[in-house]
């Protein structure tokens, strides 16, 4: 072997074991990476429609509901529902403790009865003679509707034919006679026989002359007779109705007296018992109920709540901001939490006044601040008192319009621009924005379709 070779063969023997690993040295350091800077996201300017969407949350009130509450202090004594229960109009919720004045009650009670039927007896009595007056009106009346249906009645019809055609033979027995003697060639027999016309013609038209003035005087004398008999009978009729209203005085004015006063202390008591009463005004559910018997409760605080679940109503608790953007009659959407996939039309019925007309004639406490809406289609869906809802308003839209999303677009000192990106270059354009929807944002000028922008 060459000598070189092998001293070279040595020298790398050395160092291999040189640096080898030994027990006592430290591990070398994992290096740590650079850090990698994200880029920033980048949104391309495209051509479509936006819109600009209110949407705010709705519930299903109840359309008729009212706050109970005992008009006057005391503690409860009894309460005969519970909360959800569903009630009658009329119905006793709960009362406070009256006994003094249930015992009041008692005693007037007791007087009224006694009262009323001493009221009743004198009645019945002047009953009796108010029915016999009637039966003897209806029969003056009866009599004289009789009378007034057999109107006498006169027919001149056939007297004034055969009058006319009296007159008409003798006209033409008389034309005939004097065209006669206009012919001298006329044998005057035959002028005789016409002459003879002539005399039968007026003998016959004086005979039905005076069977017409008979009928006449004769059908005079019956409607004469008639308005006499129609007089008297009215007289009857007349008679009959003031001996009626005579008795229509009604009975003794003190038993009159008497009862009406007992009615009303017995009507001032149960007043009073009222005002320590919660007493249902509609059929419903009692949908809230804070007594218990044994509780003292303070005069016109509302201590229970009754709702009528038949009827509902779209109500929404918005601020001034949202109730600026909206109108009544306004077409709107909703979506049920119950059924979010589908949605409904409805329209803004009312709005809180200014915005609208709800509340602007009543006092300030009774104003209803909500705004209600509709279903387009009340019978799409059943709504439930406490259903929750989303509701949509399309306040305005564009259509074929360029826009960008709200977080492509910077705005410093009113200023509104964008940093568009042309191959490694940042240009900042400012931008002129229209409809501003949640998502997109209309541009009106500054940027063309397929520009490409740099967010933040």
């Amino acid at each position: 072997m060459n000598r070189r070779l092998l001293v070279i063969l040595l020298l790398v023997s050395s160092l291999a074991v040189a640096c080898g690993p030994r027990p006592n040295d430290e591990a070398t350091p994992t290096p740590i990476p650079t850090s990698v800077v994200p880029d920033k996201p980048t949104y391309t300017v495209a051509r479509g429609t936006v819109e600009n969407i209110s949407e705010f949350p709705a519930r299903v009130s109840p359309l008729r509901e009212e706050g109970l509450y005992f008009k006057k202090s005391g503690y409860v004594k009894v309460v005969y529902v519970e909360k959800g229960d569903s009630v009658k109009k009329g119905k006793l919720l709960a009362e406070i403790e009256l006994e003094d004045l249930v015992s009041q009650l008692t005693l007037t009670q007791i007087d009224l009865d006694t009262a009323q039927k001493r009221y009743d007896a004198a009645e019945e009595a002047l009953q009796r003679e108010v029915y016999g007056a009637q039966m003897g009106l209806q029969a003056a009346q009866m009599r004289l509707e009789r009378a007034k249906l057999q109107v006498p009645t006169a027919d001149f019809t056939s007297l004034r034919i055969q009058l006319q055609e009296a007159t008409e033979a003798l006209d033409e027995a008389r034309a005939a006679y004097k065209d006669a003697l206009d012919r001298p060639w006329e044998p005057q027999r035959g002028r005789d026989a016409m002459l003879k016309n002539i005399t039968r013609a007026e003998r016959n038209l004086t005979e039905v002359q005076s069977r017409y003035q008979q009928a006449v005087r004769q059908a005079d004398q019956a409607a004469k007779a008639y308005d006499i008999d129609i007089k008297l009978l009215e007289m009857e009729v007349s008679k009959a109705q003031q001996e009626l209203e005579w008795l229509a005085r009604g009975i003794d004015a003190s038993l009159a007296q008497g009862l009406e006063t007992a009615r009303l202390r017995v009507q001032q008591l149960q007043d009073e018992i009222q005002t320590g009463q919660l007493i249902a005004p509609f059929d419903g559910d009692v949908t809230s109920l804070t007594v218990t018997p044994g509780k003292a409760i303070e005069a016109h605080k509302v201590v229970a709540v009754i709702a009528d679940p038949t009827e509902v109503d779209i109500t929404a608790d918005l601020i001034t901001k949202d109730l600026s953007l909206l109108e009544e009659g306004q077409a709107a959407q909703v979506a049920l939490s119950r059924i979010p996939d589908k949605l409904f039309g409805a329209t803004i019925m009312q709005l809180p006044y200014p915005y609208g007309t709800g509340g602007g004639q009543t006092k300030v406490e009774d104003q209803d601040e909500r705004a209600h809406l509709q279903l387009v289609k009340p019978d799409e869906v059943k709504l439930s008192v406490g259903d929750l809802m989303k509701v949509s308003v399309l306040l305005e839209s564009s259509e074929n319009t360029l826009w960008l999303p709200p977080a492509a677009i910077r705005t410093f000192e009113g200023r509104k621009f964008v940093m568009v990106r042309a191959g490694d270059r940042l240009q900042k354009v400012d931008v002129k924005v229209g409809i501003q929807g949640t998502d997109r944002v209309e541009i009106l000028t500054g940027l063309e379709e397929g520009q490409i922008i740099e967010g933040l």
